[in-house]
């Protein structure tokens, strides 16, 4: 679990938990309470909608870099490869 999921949790936990707790002590009529909640609710929701799309952007950067990193590794490989065999087939023409 990555850290910004983890703080989305959190945040949303505690703002529920601040949101119940204010509802059982308000002195407000419950129509009053009703509006605050669903104040509130857009509100997390709009938090948590950015969080996603902040962590959609990392997580496509991390892949997009974890492929080039592939790639070069890749790369790297087919020359080490391709100069050993260059090496083996020069001492195989130098024992004939």
């Amino acid at each position: 679990m990555n850290k910004q999921y983890k703080v989305v949790i959190g945040t949303v936990a505690a703002a529920l938990a601040g949101i119940g707790i204010g509802m059982l002590l308000s002195p407000n009529s419950g129509k009053k309470n009703r509006k605050k909640l669903l104040k509130a609710s857009d509100k997390i929701a709009q938090k948590v909608r950015k969080a996603a799309q902040d962590s959609k952007g990392s997580v496509k950067e991390l892949a997009q870099e974890a492929k080039e990193k592939a790639n070069a590794t890749l790369n790297q490989a087919k020359s080490f490869v391709k100069s050993e065999s260059n090496n083996v087939k020069e001492k195989m023409d130098q024992t004939t």
